[in-house]
């Protein structure tokens, strides 16, 4: 039984089969598996392969390590890998949603009034789109939204693919700040870090405050 299981996980698949048969859905979990272990893979195909193999039932052609089939498309998620994905579906949905690019994100931007303060229920009432109106959403969401409201001009350039990041497209107008941290039990790795982020100047004027601060304690 057990050498019938590895045999299985040796078969290739073939993505030019019938959508649904067991080749087919092989084919789209190895697909599937590699994309979510590679960071660079493309959002948009992991999202197509997870609604195919939906809304073909392939998850029925496939079975977890104890040989018996998937019987929901969630179970087939959430079985561990090599047999399923290793997440649940809205694990996968966070990862799809972490990896879409900037240009992506800025085809349709999310709406965000302008900054007065609290928001009351009136104004949530009256704009149930706003972002701010469910936590900001993700932080990617929310810059994106800040850069459609506050910078079209940026806007129109993630669309055009010149940013590889949403927060690279933020720090470019300020509504970010670059940020970086380092251990600081090294005073090796301090220096490099120091080197690595600051103009000599800047690194001269560091240590001017710093001796400036220890001495006045």
């Amino acid at each position: 039984m057990v050498a019938t299981r590895h045999a299985a996980l040796d078969e290739v698949g073939d993505l030019g089969a019938t959508p649904g048969s067991r080749p087919w859905s092989i084919a789209l979990r190895i697909r599937m598996q590699a994309a979510l272990n590679d960071e660079r893979s493309s959002a948009n195909q992991l999202r197509r392969w997870m609604d195919l193999l939906s809304q073909h039932k392939g998850f029925l052609a496939l079975s977890n390590a104890d040989g018996e089939q998937f019987q929901t498309f969630e179970s087939f998620c959430r079985a561990p890998m090599p047999h399923g994905l290793g997440y649940d579906i809205g694990a996968v949905n966070a990862i799809i949603d972490e990896r879409k690019t900037a240009e992506a994100r800025a085809q349709e931007p999310k709406f965000i009034a302008l900054d007065r303060g609290p928001h009351t229920d009136s104004e949530r009432e009256s704009n149930p789109d706003d972002i701010r109106n469910s936590g900001y959403g993700t932080s990617a969401e929310y810059l994106t939204a800040r850069i459609a409201r506050d910078h079209p001009d940026v806007l129109s350039r993630m669309r055009s693919g010149e940013f590889k990041s949403v927060r690279q497209a933020a720090l470019s107008v300020g509504i970010v700040r670059p940020r970086a941290s380092v251990y600081v039990d090294d005073p090796d790795k301090v220096s490099e870090f120091l080197a690595k982020h600051f103009e000599i100047d800047d690194i001269k004027r560091i240590a001017d405050l710093a001796v400036h601060l220890r001495e006045g304690q």
